[in-house]
């Protein structure tokens, strides 16, 4: 069997690339191995090691790189650890492939390592544009990898402008979107216990919002300006909320200080905190939601498909193709509190700008023919 390395470097390369890992675990000519390495190593930032256990997926070896996220050297010193621990382990495995994963800085510790070490390279969300720090990174992926598995025909455009041969793109659409409509079909469980803050079973029983709001690490605003205005908002709507942790970006610490601090000021009372979901469960409240509030591509990419309202934030997501469900507005307490109640428990048709739902299967047979 031919062994293809699989690099997660998050909770959110988990569920970019849970489909694709749940068909490949199962093919005949194809093993894959699971590293994980960044924050995806860490329980602080989401359970990504039991969610693929749920799976029947063993994690074959992790890499703890992830440095303190309240130093702004943490990201550039992550990625370099990330380098040294991966290097020694794709030495020592000598895979046929190694597959990276969309635009976090930390994944371009995969594709150096890749093109140093002359293995096969393949990118998986390449061609995107986002207009942040992510854009730099997911070009030098697309660079450092041999082969391109896109989103869409926008994304195959943008990398053939760049020079890439159109050979070595495929165009299979975003695997996240793969379990949406089986997750649909799944009942809630009954009950509930995780998180703090207001009880889930208390929330969904009438409309709420979902809120995940990351720092956004080339913005002149710092995270406590950035994320304040959300948190009035979210206050002075007064609608049940399920909000998310953020992510490992220099400033989420911060953001996370903020959030602490409203809550115990007394504030937030209707609102529960959450670091991380198990994806059907995720799915399922998302699709329930009255919209989705913060800068995750999820309002973008998920929430399309699903057809739910995003009041996306500021610049983090601005040059990425969106569909008619998201409403951009800035890091204003006005403009997000208007933007809610302008958009929230509107409906929209299902978009396939980010795929179909069967992107896994194209890629396993992919994977099968070209390994």
């Amino acid at each position: 069997m031919k062994t293809l390395v699989v690099v997660i470097s998050a909770r959110a390369s988990y569920s970019r690339i849970r489909s694709v890992v749940t068909e490949l675990s199962t093919s005949m000519s194809v093993q894959i191995r699971i590293v994980l390495i960044a924050s995806a190593a860490m329980k602080k930032y989401g359970r990504v090691q039991e969610f693929l256990n749920s799976q029947g997926i063993q994690v074959d070896w992790k890499i703890e790189s992830q440095l303190d996220a309240e130093n702004i050297s943490s990201m550039a010193k992550t990625t370099g650890l990330a380098i040294l621990g991966l290097s020694d382990y794709l030495l020592n495995t000598k895979p046929q492939g190694l597959l990276v994963i969309g635009d976090r800085h930390e994944t371009i510790a995969a594709s150096i390592c890749g093109a140093y070490l002359g293995i096969k390279t393949f990118h998986i969300q390449g061609g995107e544009r986002t207009g942040n720090i992510d854009d730099r990174v997911r070009f030098a992926n697309t660079f450092l990898s041999d082969v391109h598995l896109v989103s869409n025909s926008s994304a195959k455009e943008n990398l053939e402008d760049c020079g890439i041969d159109s050979h070595s793109i495929i165009v299979t659409g975003c695997p996240s979107l793969d379990f949406i409509d089986s997750a649909l079909e799944t009942d809630l469980p009954s009950e509930i216990i995780s998180g703090v803050g207001k009880e889930i079973m208390e929330i969904i029983k009438d409309e709420y919002v979902i809120v995940i709001q990351h720092s956004e690490t080339t913005s002149i605003l710092t995270p406590k300006d950035q994320i304040q205005p959300t948190l009035r908002a979210i206050q002075e709507l007064g609608i049940p909320a399920i909000w998310i942790w953020p992510n490992s970006d220099f400033g989420g610490e911060e953001i996370i200080r903020e959030i602490r601090r409203m809550r115990e000021a007394g504030f937030l009372k209707h609102v529960h905190f959450e670091k991380s979901f198990e994806p059907e469960l995720f799915i399922n409240l998302l699709s329930r939601a009255s919209c989705i509030v913060g800068n995750s591509s999820v309002g973008i990419r998920e929430c399309s498909y699903l057809g739910v309202p995003s009041v996306n934030i500021g610049t983090r997501q601005k040059d990425r193709k969106t569909a008619e469900n998201v409403m951009n507005v800035e890091f204003d307490y006005d403009q997000i509190l208007e933007g809610i109640r302008m958009i929230k428990s509107h409906k929209y048709e299902r978009s396939t700008l980010y795929g179909d739902g069967k992107s896994a299967i194209r890629i396993r047979n992919f994977f099968e023919s070209f390994l």
